[in-house]
């Protein structure tokens, strides 16, 4: 059984591993600075957070965080002696950038004015970053992915859409080569190959390599990537159903030229083989 430690509520918590303190603390503290008379009552307290401009702000953050018990859902020892403390009732998180922002901005109103327009700011300038930061990462893996154009412009949207940016400026399409996934073209040509068995050949003739990533498992997921010189004959496009990865796509056109060139391949084996 969890053992209860002395003032559990003014400890610092972690949450999903980010240090937090409750809202119980921070009353606590705005109490012995005010006289404790005024907002006496954490729910109270609680309310007047909430109603600050720059909450939603805080919260979307993750500065400001409201967790309400549920039992499958608690893994994190801190947050179920918290739980037990409050006899289950909701709990409010808060990080210390947030109550270093709303600190001594709770009842003045020309200081709350001031608050919200400096931490707007701030919140706007640590969204800008966020959102720079994103982009640069997707640039860099659509880089090293070596990913279509149509992938760029997916990636970019995924980016814009986690920070509410809007995406009217991106082309919806770009006007590519028609492509073909290699199972759909063994299938047209005819040919019984399977994919996989085809794609190792890939890989032996330098039209794909083999990357990995990580599984949610933490296992290491391998994949087939068009290599520098594969990019001839088709584009790597973002999985679907695996954003993290590529799928290559052979263009339809050119995949006459795959094919004689795992021929040539193959041809070449055997004579080496021949004594």
């Amino acid at each position: 059984m969890k053992t209860l430690t002395k003032n559990v509520l003014h400890q610092m918590v972690t949450y999903k591993g980010s240090p937090y303190f409750t809202s119980h603390y921070f009353h606590h503290q705005y109490k012995n600075v005010n006289g404790g008379e005024k907002y006496a009552r954490l729910d109270n307290f609680n309310r007047l957070i909430r109603s600050i401009e720059t909450f939603p702000d805080y919260v979307n953050r993750g500065d400001i965080v409201e967790l309400t018990y549920n039992k499958d859902e608690i893994s994190n020892s801190d947050l179920e002696l918290l739980y037990i403390s409050v006899s289950y009732k909701p709990i409010m998180l808060i990080s210390a950038t947030a109550q270093v922002a709303l600190t001594h901005h709770l009842d003045d109103e020309v200081s709350k004015v001031a608050s919200v327009k400096v931490n707007s700011s701030i919140v706007v300038s640590s969204r800008r970053d966020s959102f720079l930061m994103e982009i640069d990462l997707a640039n860099a893996a659509a880089n090293m992915l070596r990913v279509s154009d149509t992938s760029k412009i997916r990636m970019l949207s995924v980016a814009a859409e986690n920070h509410n940016v809007s995406t009217k400026l991106l082309p919806s399409y770009t006007d590519e080569t028609l492509t073909r996934s290699l199972t759909e073209l063994l299938k047209e040509y005819g040919d019984t190959r399977s994919a996989i068995a085809v794609g190792n050949l890939l890989g032996k003739a330098g039209i794909y390599e083999r990357l990995s990533r990580p599984s949610i498992k933490g296992r290491v997921k391998t994949f087939w990537s068009l290599t520098p010189t594969g990019l001839v004959f088709g584009k790597n496009e973002t999985n679907p159903n695996a954003p993290r990865q590529t799928q290559p796509m052979f263009f339809v056109h050119k995949f006459d030229d795959v094919l004689n060139l795992l021929a040539e391949n193959s041809d070449e084996r055997i004579k080496n083989t021949q004594f």
